[in-house]
């Protein structure tokens, strides 16, 4: 889909993509992240979103999804997962509650069509967080708003973190979308939300958080991801085994890149679905996204550049509960 408008509605549909290799022997095309309103990390490799107007017609959906000609392409992207969301409050322009200090349609723009409020916020979280139950989703999603509220307040963050919560057809569930500069401000958010919610309020316990991690692939955008608190990725690859592969070259380009900080010295081999990987501490968030936008390793090494996995360090250090939240949790 691209860099397309996103429309303010009350229902999306989050498509979530996944791509195949048919084959890595022949000439293959340039992997295009930008075909996806999002980029995704590790389990999904892209994101779209769907603004609908109702879920009637959820199932009418296509199963399989191909951003590639299918004829010529030796790349194909299905659709893995669908995630059907909606908005909370009972008027798009009438909202009284607090589910957000971002609007849907704000909080999905990308590209050049980014709205003000998300300029420089080229992060997108998608959060699901699962409850032992869930009576209320409304309730559910006003308290889930306030704990993020506070954490904003707390860290004085207002300006880097956007969010809105949506309830979900998932049972006991309700989802959170998160913009930012730093995947790390929202994984400090998630894990003081997990720590502290099972002492603020007996009755919502969540059981588990499950989030995907996303990037405004535009570079108008990605240019303004920072990780502040460090950040390790690990970059899988695969190889064209009629071609020759040569270690030490590989190891040369990641170290002119200046990805890696230091450079990394050893390729490993994976056994399994990947032939090479290589790990180590980023340097510099936005090369990363470059590097794997431009798939440059195509051409210079005969490699396939298929799979990164972040590991995120978080500045999170428990904080002591509060004297509200005690008394919220013996009502």
């Amino acid at each position: 889909m691209g860099a397309d408008r996103i429309a303010e509605k009350n229902y999306y549909i989050l498509k979530f993509y996944k791509r195949i290799i048919r084959s890595v022997n022949e000439k293959d095309p340039v992997i295009e992240p930008r075909t996806f309103n999002f980029m995704a990390w590790y389990t999904f490799d892209g994101i779209d979103i769907i603004p609908i107007d109702s879920f009637e017609n959820i199932q009418k959906q296509s199963l399989l999804t191909n951003h590639n000609d299918e004829t010529k392409s030796k790349i194909l992207y299905l659709e893995r997962q669908k995630l059907p969301i909606f908005c909370l409050h009972k008027n798009i322009n009438n909202d009284k509650s607090n589910y957000g200090n971002a609007s849907a349609g704000e909080l999905f723009s990308h590209g050049k069509y980014s709205e003000n409020k998300i300029n420089g916020l080229p992060v997108i979280v998608v959060t699901i967080i699962g409850f032992d139950s869930l009576t209320d989703i409304f309730g559910g999603g006003q308290k889930i708003s306030e704990t993020v509220n506070d954490y904003i307040k707390r860290k004085k963050s207002n300006k880097y973190i956007k969010y809105h919560i949506f309830g979900t057809l998932l049972p006991n569930s309700i989802v959170a979308v998160f913009r930012s500069n730093s995947y790390g401000k929202i994984i400090e958010f998630l894990t003081d939300l997990q720590n502290i919610s099972p002492l603020t309020d007996k009755n919502m316990k969540i059981t588990n958080t499950y989030s995907t991690l996303g990037l405004d692939p535009h570079e108008m955008n990605y240019k303004n991801w920072k990780e502040s608190g460090g950040i390790t990725a690990s970059i899988k690859f695969i190889a064209k085994f009629t071609e020759d592969f040569k270690k030490d070259s590989l190891i040369k380009t990641l170290s002119k890149e200046k990805i890696f900080y230091p450079a990394p010295k050893e390729i490993y081999v994976v056994p399994g679905r990947y032939d090479y990987t290589v790990t180590g501490k980023i340097n510099d968030c936005r090369k990363l996204a470059k590097l794997y936008i431009d798939n440059k390793f195509k051409d210079n090494h005969n490699l396939l550049l298929y799979n990164t996995s972040l590991h995120i360090k978080s500045n999170y250090t428990n904080r002591k509960i509060t004297k509200k939240e005690r008394r919220a949790n013996k009502k």
